[in-house]
Parts: C-alpha cells; sequence; structure tokens
C-alpha cells in the first residue's frame, strides 16, 4: 500500500487488497460526482462471507475519538486525500496487521481531519483475509493496544 502511495498522483487514494473489489464499474464517477472535499470519505462496504452469504456493514456518519478507540472505518471503502500521506507520513509497517488502524486513529482522532460518510456500498471485502481470521484477534488486540499507547494519555479513554 505504501508503494501505491508513493506512485499516487489524484487527490485521493483508495486500498484494494487481495478479496476486494468495487461493487460496480460506476463507484468512482459516483462518488465523483458527489463534489465532495472532506479529507477522508469513507462508505458503506459489502461483506462477503462466502456460501452465498453477505451482509452490508454501515458506519457512523460522524466519527470521533470514541468510536474509533474500539471500531474502525474500513480502507476498501475509504478514499483518503493522498495529502495526508504526504503530511501525516504511510503506513505505519511496523505493524503487521493495524497500519491503516494507526493512520485512521491518527488522522481522525487525534488530528481531527475532515470526514464525510457516504450513505452506499463502495466496495466488497472476503472474510477470509488476514484481518478476519480469528487467530489474528490477539496480535489484532496488541497492536492496537499499542497505537493507543502511542497516541493516548493514560486513562484518557475508558
Amino acid at each position: 500500500m505504501n508503494k501505491g502511495i508513493a506512485a499516487a498522483s489524484g487527490d485521493y487514494c483508495l486500498f484494494l487488497n487481495s478479496g476486494d473489489w468495487l461493487l460496480n464499474s460506476e463507484i468512482l464517477l459516483s462518488v465523483s460526482k458527489l463534489n465532495l472535499s472532506e479529507d477522508i470519505l469513507y462508505g458503506e462496504l459489502l461483506f462477503d462471507f462466502g456460501n452465498s452469504t453477505t451482509k452490508i456493514g454501515k458506519l457512523p456518519d460522524k466519527l470521533n475519538i470514541y468510536y474509533l478507540f474500539n471500531g474502525n472505518i474500513w480502507h476498501p471503502a475509504t478514499f483518503i486525500k493522498t495529502k495526508l500521506f504526504q503530511k501525516f507520513g504511510p503506513y505505519n509497517t511496523t505493524y503487521k496487521i493495524a497500519g491503516d488502524y494507526d493512520f485512521f486513529f491518527n488522522t481522525i482522532a487525534i488530528q481531527k481531519v475532515s470526514t464525510h460518510y457516504v450513505e452506499f456500498p463502495i466496495s466488497g471485502y472476503n472474510t477470509n483475509g488476514i484481518s478476519s481470521d480469528a487467530s489474528n484477534t490477539k496480535l489484532i488486540q496488541q497492536e492496537r493496544s499499542n497505537i493507543h499507547k502511542k497516541y493516548l494519555q493514560p486513562g484518557q479513554i475508558e
């Protein structure tokens, strides 16, 4: 993803990894037609659980530190202004799974960049990936805990 950031020349970056896809060929045009200017645009995500089982994930229309402390936004359904990576740096590769969480927690919860919720599904996500694998739960929790310690004072969020 950091290689993509370095090569990006557009106003926004959207990351689709293995198992992610845009829901249709018009999604980029649909988002563009909204004529939004916020730093981060985030939308709904189709979760594909296999065996024809899917669910649309919805997020709150306003994000804050309390939501992000326990939750996250989904990078396959999030447009990030390229200039944010120039200002705050690319994803921290010391995290095996939570590099995007670190970036979102810092930029949204701590730096308070502007956000806008796009109320329709952007992408699909196959739940067989590394971040959905139950065997990685402990690692994800540890990485998130380290991120919280990096940005928060003890007792700031309880």
